[in-house]
């Protein structure tokens, strides 16, 4: 919702209460990418390691094919 559309209550209770920012579809993809990719790297098992990848280079591919700019993201190796 635009700051215009606020009413002056409203904006006054998220400056005191604090407010939080929602995030863009683009952005639950990198956080998921992201997630699944650390998982691989804290895993000890190679399959757990393999699922992991797994999912992280089909959020990747997900991401392509749906057109999310996906430049920034790290390359995507096996460990």
């Amino acid at each position: 919702m635009p700051l215009i559309d606020l009413g002056i209550i409203t904006l006054a209770a998220s400056l005191i209460n604090g407010y939080e920012i929602e995030k863009t579809p683009e952005d639950k993809l990198k956080e998921a990418f992201d997630y699944y990719r650390n998982e691989a790297a804290k895993s000890h098992a190679k399959s757990d390691t393999n699922l992991f990848l797994g999912k992280a280079g089909g959020i990747k591919e997900g991401a392509e094919i749906l057109g999310v700019d996906i430049s920034e993201w790290e390359t995507l190796k096996n460990h």
